[in-house]
């Protein structure tokens, strides 16, 4: 495959261009509206959004928060992806679709039993629920996925701590025990987001193989 060009950025971690030699920066400058974002990610079923919903309303209500949820059609875990400026060209769609078709895992069950929050001092923080139990299977297909996409030349930051998030707020939160939310992971999704648009955009989709 083609070497990534250097608008293709890294989708977690500092902004850095893909191009040879290229330096971290220090901070990460705001998104740009144009900015378009392609990730692999799981979804849950429609089931588990309303699950996801509930508990989101009512964390919102006992922090006193207006924030407005993601809501069903954008929940999910993000495994890798890469970021740039502007629609990406059809040879770089093409080259992630084939990623996502050549990495195969069993389906599994997942639950989130507590929420965090995270974010940078004076920004809104990512409220998202996260797990207390290791998922090998969700592991190990991470690592499969993150291997096939550097074989093909794109950059992805090692490390990977599996959470949904639900909405972001200015509120703390640390480690709130929730009712777990359970659901069946049955389907890899390829999703195409654009900075400010507050969609997602479902490319490809690739089903899981059995237990």
């Amino acid at each position: 495959m083609t070497k990534p060009s250097s608008r293709q950025l890294n989708l977690f971690g500092p902004d850095v261009d893909l191009g040879a030699g290229s330096a971290p920066a220090r901070r990460r400058p705001p998104p740009d509206r144009d900015e378009h974002r392609y990730f692999f990610a799981f979804r849950p079923p429609a089931d588990a959004t309303h699950s996801i919903d509930i508990f989101g309303r009512s964390l919102c209500r006992s922090l006193g928060s207006r924030s407005r949820l993601l809501g069903p059609s954008r929940y999910h875990i993000t495994l890798c992806g890469i970021k740039g400026q502007g629609e990406a060209p059809a040879w770089i769609i093409a080259a992630l679709k084939a990623i996502g078709g050549s990495v195969s895992a069993p389906i599994f069950d997942i639950a989130f039993d507590h929420a965090r929050g995270y974010g940078r001092p004076g920004e809104p923080r990512a409220v998202f629920l996260a797990s207390t139990q290791k998922i090998s299977v969700l592991d190990d297909f991470y690592w499969r996925l993150r291997n096939a996409m550097q074989a093909n030349g794109f950059r992805t930051k090692p490390g990977f701590n599996p959470h949904l998030t639900v909405f972001y707020d200015e509120h703390p939160v640390t480690n709130a025990i929730v009712p777990p939310v359970r659901f069946t992971v049955r389907d890899l999704v390829l999703i195409r987001s654009i900075h400010g648009s507050s969609r997602h955009d479902h490319l490809a989709r690739w089903r899981l193989g059995g237990r």
